[in-house]
């Protein structure tokens, strides 16, 4: 600058140094967004597939269901009502959505009794349309089966996913038992429970922001800060619709895992675009306490609605 001017020169060494450091300092952290957003990526689809629901079914050995009941004790089981046939929807506790774990011994008994008194049958198609309900077993020796039960008057039909065996038990007191027992299970919300949810949601986030803005002087508009935040807000919009698209279709939104992550990449994406673009007005502030406000309204509504 001072060779531009022609004149003497107007920066001591030291000051040159520092704005030498500064700028390079910005343009290190304007490469620090990308290279966090990546990782958090590639962290937590390591984490899905390594420790996720796609890995609680792994064993060594599988035995024979009234076998493996004689030989080992039922650690603990989930149930979940599902009438499509070509799916599983049962698994660990805590990583599927909409199932019921059961680990008391009465519940545990009961489980047991029916694969004790089960029997190997031929598949029976017609039991197909009656009710049933996938239930995913550990046992404490760490195997694990998936069942597909079926409940018919008194008679219990189920089918071992792994093997692809069918067993009958004909017994009017267990079958009563199991049809209370899937009673319990039952995942139920009615449309207007929801709906009031929906407005409480939309309201709640409506009046943490405009609080937010209010207290820290944070401009409503312009919306956007710039042509770069404008595309990166599209760009990020864009690719929401598209995961949640696939989540969707491979039925992934059902794992806690899954929503977890698809929800925390969203929230952070959205936090960096926001701070990058405009930290001086502090924008960020909104997405952040807004997230946070958020994820506490789902967790009540899930606590409500378990």
């Amino acid at each position: 600058m001072d060779k531009e001017l022609g004149e003497a020169p107007r920066f001591s060494q030291p000051l040159q140094k520092r704005i030498l450091q500064h700028v390079q300092h910005k343009k290190r952290r304007s490469r620090q967004y990308p290279i966090i957003t990546i990782g958090a990526v590639v962290l937590t689809l390591l984490w899905l597939f390594v420790i996720g629901p796609w890995g609680q079914v792994e064993t060594t050995k599988h035995a024979m269901i009234v076998e493996l009941a004689e030989q080992a004790e039922i650690k603990q089981f989930t149930m979940v009502q599902n009438w499509d046939e070509e799916s599983f929807k049962a698994g660990r506790a805590g990583w599927i959505i909409g199932q019921q774990a059961y680990k008391e011994e009465s519940e545990r008994k009961l489980l047991k009794q029916i694969f004790q008194q089960a029997t190997v049958t031929l598949r029976d198609n017609n039991f197909i349309a009656y009710a049933k309900s996938d239930i995913w077993v550990e046992f404490d020796n760490e195997q694990v089966i998936k069942l597909k039960m079926y409940l018919k008057d008194t008679e219990l039909v189920f089918t071992d996913q792994q093997t692809n065996i069918s067993y009958k038990v004909k017994n009017e007191n267990i079958a009563s038992a199991y049809k209370n027992l899937v009673q319990k299970s039952e995942f139920t919300i009615n449309s207007s429970e929801l709906i009031t949810f929906l407005i409480i949601f939309i309201f709640i986030g409506w009046l943490v922001a405009k609080l937010l803005r209010r207290k820290f002087n944070i401009p409503k508009e312009p919306k956007y800060v710039n042509e770069g935040h404008q595309r990166s807000v599209y760009i990020l919009k864009f690719l929401n619709v598209i995961f949640i698209f696939l989540f969707s279709i491979n039925g992934w939104l059902l794992y806690t895992a899954a929503t977890s992550a698809f929800l925390a990449v969203v929230i952070i994406s959205s936090i960096m675009i926001e701070y990058y673009y405009g930290r001086e007005e502090k924008r960020h502030y909104v997405s952040i306490i807004s997230s946070i406000v958020m994820l506490l309204a789902f967790f009540i509504f899930f606590m409500y609605i378990f």
